[in-house]
């Protein structure tokens, strides 16, 4: 019932979210099977480079995002704590990923079990992040932001 009334309360965020979703997908669909093939050959790119550039520009405009939406919701005195906790995750996932992967590779398991693995690995964390709310509560914007007088 907590889904209902948060969908009932919060609209304009939703169909923010969902916006975003349609745009964002049907933008890169267009790009890669129309416009690719001429970028490669007009900046004279191989396809991994344009593939290290498209990486790069999609995961700066996540991070602008995500930290425009942390300054939103905990305020901006909190930024750095959140950026910090999320740095040190990132480099612990990043460090602990090719040694799993490796280790799993040599003792037998295929590549193609593998990837699945990342799947439920993706949707436990998801799982995660919902119990998270209870330890994260945003603060108001009369808290933030106190009225004078």
């Amino acid at each position: 019932m907590a889904y209902l009334r948060f969908f009932l309360t919060h609209p304009r965020a939703l169909s923010f979210g969902v916006l975003l979703t349609l745009f964002s997908s049907f933008g890169q669909t267009f790009l890669i099977s129309i416009f690719v093939p001429r970028l490669l050959e007009e900046f004279a790119l191989n396809t991994a480079q344009f593939g290290a550039l498209y990486a790069l520009a999609t995961i700066t405009s996540a991070a602008s995002l995500m930290t425009a939406l942390w300054a939103e919701i905990y305020g901006v005195e909190s930024l750095g704590a959140i950026k910090g906790i999320v740095a040190t995750f990132g480099i612990f996932a990043t460090a602990l990923g090719p040694i799993s992967l490796g280790w799993l590779l040599k003792v037998g398991v295929s590549f193609t079990a593998v990837i699945p693995g990342c799947a439920l690995l993706g949707v436990l964390a998801l799982m995660f992040s919902f119990f998270a709310r209870g330890f994260l509560r945003p603060q108001s914007r009369e808290k933030r932001n106190p009225s004078p007088g």
